[in-house]
């Protein structure tokens, strides 16, 4: 039997570059979710002063996870969704990486925070992914 031809556009992106692409993002909504569960329920008693400002970086890397699952996906809101990803890509890249360098800075001197070096790692390596392929396949093959 014959294979049927696509009717929604192709990406030229490796697959396995656009595999790793939504590991890193299903790992994002994760960490994205554990901030959001820890600004809920433990911050309120501890620092009700960064509620906010922790449900705000959660919200902006959910979204920026949405854009990433419809981008590694064929359909119309891929021309949108990869370069939106490429764009919070390059946040995400600067925000993991900024932090996983102020908590070495600290060295051994201050408290280590292990649970931002995960983070940090978990959102740098998802931006950077992000930008690949928008470098890579910013549009796909008509």
């Amino acid at each position: 039997m014959p294979a049927l031809a696509p009717t929604t556009p192709q990406t030229r992106s490796a697959p396995g570059l656009l595999v790793a692409l939504a590991a890193s993002a299903a790992a994002t909504t994760i960490v994205s979710l554990w901030i959001v569960w820890t600004a809920l329920t433990l911050l309120p008693a501890r620092d009700p002063a960064h509620v906010p400002m922790w449900l705000g970086i959660a919200a902006g890397f959910l979204v920026f996870a949405a854009a990433t699952f419809v981008s590694v996906r064929r359909g119309p809101l891929l021309r949108i969704a990869r370069p939106l990803a490429g764009v919070f890509g390059v946040a995400a890249c600067g925000m993991g990486l900024g932090t996983v360098t102020r908590v070495a800075m600290r060295g051994a001197g201050g408290h280590f925070e292990g649970y931002l070096v995960a983070i940090g790692v978990v959102f740098a390596v998802h931006g950077a992914l992000a930008l690949v392929t928008a470098f890579v396949d910013p549009e796909p093959a008509a």
